[in-house]
Parts: structure tokens; sequence; C-alpha cells
């Protein structure tokens, strides 16, 4: 018996925060002076939602917060959807994964 495809569904995180893209970037132009992406990771952190130094930095200009359309890092997901942000922490790496997965297959990638 295989096991059946994997759904976004049936996937229930251990932690989630979800984030208005209008509104943090509202908030990211109003202190784009200021190195943000540390900031950020470190919030992140506070809720419960590790992530290693440097992973929200952009790749042409490090003081800039980039957050990526679809990244795992270990139990940790994160997943841009319509106009929101999903990140959120899983039992396993295998359903962070799948949720990330499911996530890109929903948005047609």
């Amino acid at each position: 018996m295989t096991n059946p495809e994997p759904r976004a569904s049936n996937l229930v995180p251990r932690a989630s925060i979800t984030l208005d893209k209008k509104k943090l970037r509202k908030v990211l132009l109003a202190h784009e002076n200021t190195d943000l992406s540390e900031m950020f990771r470190l919030w992140l952190s506070e809720k419960g939602l590790r992530f290693p130094i440097g992973f929200f930095y952009g790749p042409k200009e490090p003081a800039c917060v980039k957050i990526p359309h679809h990244a795992v890092y270990r139990r940790r997901a994160i997943v841009k959807i319509g106009q929101s942000v999903q990140i959120c922490e899983f039992g396993s790496p295998e359903e962070a994964e799948n949720f990330v997965s499911c996530g890109k297959k929903n948005k047609g990638l």
C-alpha cells in the first residue's frame, strides 16, 4: 500500500506565525536605513522559531531583510502564499519539507 501524497491541510505546525506582506513591507521601508534582518531573526527566535544568523540577509544588500518564498531550515518552514508569509515549526524535517512542497504545488511553481 502506498502512502497518500501529503497535503498542507494534514500538516499541523507546533508553532506558527502569519505575517501580512504589505504591512511588513511598510515597516521595513520606514526603517530602510537600519539593519532589521538580525532584529527580525531575533524576534522570530523569541517566538520559538529559531533560524541561523544571516538566514534573512539579502544576497546583494545585507542590511535588507530578505524573506525567501519557500524555504526549510531543519523543522522550520517559510512559505509566501498570496498576501501573507507563513513561518511554521513542525515535529520533523520531513513535515516541514512536505509543507513547503505543498505550498509550491498550490502556487503552481
